[in-house]
């Protein structure tokens, strides 16, 4: 995203939309999926994924949130 990071966004999302339900997706980057899906779950997030993740679980995640 070029004006923005995810975490910047899901602080955005929740500001304005508490009741969206978020589901953080990360590769890592430099940092480490494991790290940086921690941080967005600590600023909102429902539900983590790190990648590569299966059609499954992406299925199961938006069902939780449904």
């Amino acid at each position: 995203m070029p004006n923005l990071d995810g975490f910047e966004l899901i602080d955005n999302i929740k500001q304005e939309y508490p009741e969206v339900k978020i589901i953080a997706i990360s590769g890592g980057a430099r940092e480490g999926a494991g790290d940086r899906l921690v941080e967005a779950k600590a600023k909102g997030a429902d539900v983590t994924l790190e990648k590569p993740f299966q059609r499954d679980e992406l299925k199961q995640a938006i069902d939780e949130l449904l």
